[in-house]
């Protein structure tokens, strides 16, 4: 059962979360909860669990290919709020991942991949929160189908 479908007391992630987030409690207390023994080891096992600790053992750049992924995926969440300014800061963020992974990736993946970013940058230029939404729904397609040659 995630910690989410438990009873409130039960959700320490969360609440610290919350506490930190919303300063609805004193710092001292927040740190005192994460400070216990159970914390620390629900912590540690979501961690890996999650593939958190993995990304330390992975090449930097099949790092950056991930990120470039996640961006995609903020660029929908953006465009259904529609948070103009996020996306252009999103495509932003990206462009300068992209150049960051390019020794790992067949030239013409990342050819597509540039195509794709152009189509963002239009998108942003445009106005068109949707397109943008669509063109990375597409990329991350297009990333999904990609093998880094390492």
């Amino acid at each position: 059962m995630g910690e989410q479908q438990k009873a409130g007391s039960r959700r320490p992630m969360s609440m610290v979360l919350w506490d930190t987030f919303t300063g609805s409690a004193p710092y001292r207390d927040i740190l005192m909860r994460t400070l216990h023994p159970a914390f620390f080891l629900r912590f540690l096992w979501e961690n890996i669990v999650g593939g958190a600790i993995e990304l330390r053992y992975l090449p930097p750049a099949e790092v950056d290919l991930a990120r470039l992924e996640l961006w995609a995926r903020q660029i929908i969440v953006d465009a259904s709020a529609q948070d103009l300014g996020g996306i252009t800061g999103d495509v932003a963020t990206m462009e300068w991942i992209r150049d960051r992974f390019t020794q790992i990736l067949d030239p013409a993946d990342l050819t597509r991949i540039d195509a794709h970013l152009i189509e963002l940058q239009g998108s942003v230029a445009d106005k068109d929160s949707a397109a943008a939404a669509d063109e990375a729904a597409s990329l991350r397609d297009t990333l999904a189908g990609l093998t880094p040659t390492s």
